[in-house]
C-alpha cells in the first residue's frame, strides 16, 4: 500500500469512528485525508471498498483476544480472567476501534456488521461457553445458568464497562483495569465476597413445626385479615 493510500486509510478510520459509515461522505473523507476525491478514487473505488479496507486493516492490528486452538490447553479460570483484562485494556488503548463496533452494530450494511462485529463474538462466546463448562464440571463456578448464558452476560458486562469508560466521566478514568478484570472473572465464579451469586437463589425460610410461635403467629395474621 503506498504511503497515500496510508494516510486515506487512516485518516478515514477515525471519521468512519465519529460518524458512522452511512453518514461519512466520500467528500469529507477527502478533506479529511487532505487529497482530493479523484485521488480518493484512484485508491479506493468506492466508500464501501475502503470500509471493506479497514475492516482488513483492523484484523491485522487487532487479531481476535481468543483463538480457538488455543482455549482447549489452557486454564479456564485464566482464560476468563484474560479475555476480560485483554477486551478492558484494548477498548481504553483504540478508542475509535469501539466507536467502529457501535457504529457497526447499527448500521445497515449487513457484511460490515457480520465482519467486524458478529464472526468474532461468536468465537468468544464458543471460547467463553467452553470454559465456563469445564469449571461447572470441576466445581469451581456454582452458578447455575447455561455456560453459553454465562458468556454472553460476561461479554455484555465486560464490554459495558468499556462503553461507560468511553463515555468520557472522569471516574472511569481512574479504573485499575487489572483489578477490574480480576473482579469481573471472580463474581461469575463464586462472587465478590466469596460466596456463589449467579442463578443461585435464596433460601427461604419456613416455620418449623415444633416451634409453638410459629402457629400462633399464622392464627394472629389469619384473624387480622378476616377483621371487617
Amino acid at each position: 500500500m503506498s504511503d497515500k493510500a496510508e494516510t486515506i486509510l487512516q485518516a478515514a478510520m477515525m471519521l468512519f469512528a465519529e460518524k458512522g459509515f452511512s453518514a461519512t461522505t466520500t467528500r469529507e473523507l477527502a478533506q479529511r485525508a487532505e487529497v482530493n476525491e479523484v485521488t480518493l478514487f484512484r485508491h479506493f473505488r468506492s466508500k464501501t471498498e475502503l470500509y471493506h479496507q479497514i475492516l482488513e486493516e483492523i484484523r491485522r492490528l487487532y487479531p481476535p483476544l481468543l483463538a480457538a486452538d488455543e482455549v482447549a490447553g489452557t486454564d479456564p479460570e485464566i482464560l476468563i480472567h484474560d479475555f476480560c483484562l485483554a477486551t478492558l485494556r484494548r477498548m481504553n488503548e483504540a478508542p475509535h476501534l469501539l466507536r467502529l463496533m457501535l457504529y457497526a452494530m447499527l448500521e445497515e450494511v449487513d457484511e460490515i456488521r457480520e465482519a467486524l462485529i458478529e464472526k468474532r463474538l461468536d468465537i468468544y462466546v464458543a471460547s467463553l461457553a467452553g470454559a465456563f463448562a469445564r469449571l461447572q464440571e470441576s466445581g469451581k463456578c456454582q452458578a447455575d445458568a447455561n455456560p453459553e448464558e454465562l458468556a454472553r452476560l460476561l461479554m455484555s458486562q465486560v464490554f459495558g464497562l468499556g462503553i461507560m469508560k468511553f463515555s468520557g466521566h472522569a471516574v472511569f478514568d481512574r479504573i485499575d483495569e487489572e483489578r477490574l478484570a480480576i473482579q469481573v472473572s471472580r463474581q461469575f465464579l463464586t462472587g465478590p465476597a466469596g460466596e456463589p451469586v449467579i442463578g443461585k437463589r435464596p433460601a427461604t425460610a419456613t416455620p418449623r413445626a415444633n416451634d409453638p410461635g410459629s402457629g400462633a403467629k399464622a392464627n394472629q395474621r389469619t384473624r387480622k385479615e378476616n377483621q371487617p
